[in-house]
């Protein structure tokens, strides 16, 4: 039997850093897009929450989310017996 499993990739980097992909932030598992919205004449990263919502990371603004502190991670299979 198979599992999916959720490694680190690479080291943790601001979420401005962060490639497009999954990453975790305080325990969650998070997306960060390739895509971007605009807001005060600036680009920013669309990024969701395992719940769907936007992510902020407990910020109220977009340049303190830049500098929220993320893990990059990757997901594999692992084989397994029961």
């Amino acid at each position: 039997m198979k599992k999916m499993i959720i490694k680190p990739e690479g080291w943790q980097c601001t979420f401005k850093e962060c490639p497009a992909g999954f990453f975790v932030f305080g325990g969650s598992l998070c997306l960060k897009s390739e895509y971007f919205s605009t807001g005060g004449g600036q680009d920013y990263n669309d990024a969701y929450c395992e719940s769907g919502e936007y992510f902020y990371g407990g910020v109220d603004n977009n340049e303190d989310r830049d500098k929220l502190m993320v893990q990059p991670v990757i997901v594999g299979w692992e084989e397994f017996e029961e």
